[in-house]
Formats: C-alpha cells, sequence, structure tokens
C-alpha cells in the first residue's frame, strides 16, 4: 500500500490555510450534509491547496521515496524525513491508514573501497557515496579486496556501529 505524505515547506501564499495540516480543510468538507455546501466546501478546500501548490508551499512525496532519502541521509545530523511527514500529516483528521511510518535505525550498504589510515582506524566509501570513518580502536582482521557490504545501525547516544560484512561491528561516524 502506497503512501503519500504532503510535505508542508510554507504557505505564504495562503495564510490561513498554514495553520492546519494541507488535507485537513478537504477532510472537513466530508462532514457536511447538505449537498450544494458539501461541494462548496471542497472547490474552497481544494482552491486553497492548489494556491499552495502554485506556490511551492506544497510537495507530495511517497513514502518510498522518504525511505530512499533516509537512507541516503543516514548517520547525518539532519532532521528524518519521517518526522517531518508525521508532522506534516498531524491534522486531527488527516492521519495516514495503517502503520505510521518506521524510522530507519539501521541500513546495507554496498561498499566501494575500505582504506586503513596510519592510526590503524578505518574508511569506508559506500557505493553511494557516503562515507564512513572508525572512531573506536578496535582491530579488524584482514578485509581482502571486496566486495563488500556494510551494515549500519544506530547505537548508544547518537553513535553508530558499521559491521563490514560478519567481522566484528566497529564504532563509526558518517564523515561526508
Amino acid at each position: 500500500m502506497r503512501f503519500a505524505a504532503l510535505l508542508v515547506v510554507g504557505f505564504a501564499a495562503a495564510p490561513a490555510f498554514a495553520q492546519e495540516a494541507p488535507l485537513d480543510r478537504i477532510y472537513a468538507c466530508t462532514s457536511t450534509v447538505d449537498g450544494a455546501a458539501r461541494l462548496a466546501c471542497f472547490d474552497t478546500a481544494v482552491a486553497a491547496l492548489k494556491q499552495a501548490d502554485a506556490a511551492g508551499g506544497v510537495a507530495v512525496v511517497d513514502r518510498a521515496k522518504i525511505v530512499q532519502a533516509e537512507k541516503e541521509a543516514f548517520g547525518l545530523a539532519a532532521p528524518t524525513l519521517t518526522a517531518i511527514a508525521e508532522s506534516a500529516s498531524s491534522g486531527a483528521t488527516a492521519k495516514p491508514k495503517g502503520e505510521k511510518p518506521k524510522a530507519l535505525d539501521r541500513v546495507t550498504l554496498a561498499v566501494k573501497s575500505v582504506e586503513k589510515g596510519v592510526d590503524g582506524r578505518y574508511r569506508f566509501t559506500m557505493e553511494d557515496g557516503q562515507v564512513w570513518r572508525q572512531t573506536d580502536d578496535l582491530k579488524l582482521p584482514a578485509v581482502g579486496k571486496g566486495p563488500w557490504t556494510a551494515e549500519i545501525r544506530k547505537a548508544a547516544i547518537g553513535s553508530f556501529m558499521l559491521k563490514l560484512d560478519n567481522r566484528t561491528a566497529v564504532r563509526a561516524k558518517r564523515v561526508e
């Protein structure tokens, strides 16, 4: 099942609409009993949403794009897109159906290269361009020539653990 989240960037063109989640006005129209009033309500709400969209104040992103963007941003000090998507749909009536998106707590990435520094710590460059640096002093057995896969998971107090193939996990920090 696909989930679409409206990410609210800003509503300078529609200040009254900005105080509500983007779909709240549209959803509110469903409680209008009179057919003509209901249609007028929908017309007004959709016009405000179109105006916000035309002004660049609303973007529709499906769950797959959010998950992909979070995977690419994993390890960076930035708000998660899951949190942004949840806040964009936090209005009383604009709840996504089914399960809420789950924040990423681990990723598995293909590793392009592994370099051992003069300090004995490793630098891992992923195929997607992410670069991670070992921050602890654990020694890894010979890493060979690849190909490798890294599993990176969140650990305590904002740190991350990187496990190269089936080796011991080392503490790591994303540097790029």
